[in-house]
């Protein structure tokens, strides 16, 4: 359905922070309310005054747009030579650090079942299985373009994803763009 994704590869991030993974991730139900830097920067508090700086702000695509439309004045928005328009990639919070917005086609962005990751980018890491951090399998024949493949086997860890102390990342659902 629209409020689903596919989060299979490395269990995903959304799994850490929904309780999934780690059972005391406690989201944050927007209960439907508008996507805002009020918000934002509430979100943001929290975990900063659990310890950590949030540096990534995750959304769907709709999630994307509705940030990017914050600011109303040009001022703050880079314009590039290459691209006409102009384009936002960071949304400065009233506590000093700067979130980097990306987005993902995976996270629900349909209103009122937008989702929203802000997280710490440093405590995320990729813990590789013994002996698997990256292998080749070659192919017996050169058949086909059926060459070599690189694998790398690994599982992904976030480090202070439960909300009971200290977290360093907070999801939040129910918004609407």
């Amino acid at each position: 359905t629209a409020t689903q994704g596919d989060y299979e590869t490395l269990a995903g991030l959304y799994s850490w922070f929904d309780g999934t993974v780690n059972p005391t991730a406690i989201p944050v139900n927007a209960g439907g309310a508008p996507f805002s830097i009020g918000l934002l920067n509430d979100i943001n508090v929290n975990i900063q005054r659990q310890g950590a700086v949030a540096d990534w702000a995750l959304f769907g695509l709709n999630g994307v747009g509705a940030a990017a439309g914050i600011y109303g004045d040009q001022i703050r928005i880079e314009q590039s030579d290459y691209d006409r328009g102009f384009n936002v990639k960071r949304i400065n919070t009233t506590s000093e650090n700067s979130l980097r917005l990306l987005y993902d086609q995976a996270i629900p962005d349909t209103a009122p079942n937008g989702v929203l990751l802000l997280l710490d980018s440093g405590l995320i890491t990729l813990n590789f299985a013994a002996g698997a951090a990256f292998y080749t399998i070659a192919a017996p024949t050169f058949n086909d373009g059926d060459a070599v493949r690189g694998l790398m086997k690994c599982s992904l860890a976030v480090r202070n994803s439960g909300t009971d102390v200290g977290y360093a990342g907070q999801l939040v659902t129910g918004l609407s763009w």
